[in-house]
């Protein structure tokens, strides 16, 4: 008499699992990198943001405002009516725009037309970029707006 078989035996189960699991830990880093491609983008986007609305805010003023620190909380309340969509910002303690890693955005206006430099830290959350010779260049991880 033959026995009609329902189940699965214990050791195909167990080959299943770890099929699953080679898998997902072959997937794992892929996921990660994904992430954080998908931060610096919206950081660069961000920082672009930030940038065309100092632009808008000089052109309808006719001048920048003449503030020492432009990472302050009353610096940024002057771009209030310029960014498009507010609510996607994460303000941070400071009362500043943060980054998608929590760090503040940095701004600098270059002499003498006062150019308008926009930055994020990037994922390392140090400030690489570096004022040589009256110009800003980027150096290291860091999402710039130039």
């Amino acid at each position: 008499m033959r026995r009609c078989r329902f189940a699965f035996t214990l050791i195909e189960l167990l080959v299943v699992m770890a099929i699953i699991g080679i898998l997902a830990g072959m997937l794992f880093p892929i996921f990660g990198a994904m992430r954080t491609r998908a931060k610096i983008t919206k950081a660069r986007h961000e920082a672009g943001q930030i940038d065309t609305a100092w632009k808008s805010y000089q052109m309808k003023e006719r001048s920048l405002p003449a503030l020492t620190d432009m990472n302050t909380a009353g610096a940024w309340a002057y771009l209030v009516p310029y960014i498009e969509t507010t609510n996607l910002m994460r303000i941070g303690a400071a009362g500043v725009p943060t980054d998608p890693w929590g760090v503040a955005y940095k701004v600098l206006f270059g002499d003498p037309d006062r150019d308008i430099k926009v930055w994020s830290c990037g994922p390392d959350t140090n400030n690489n970029c570096v004022v040589a010779g009256g110009s800003l260049t980027n150096g290291g991880d860091d999402v710039c707006s130039w």
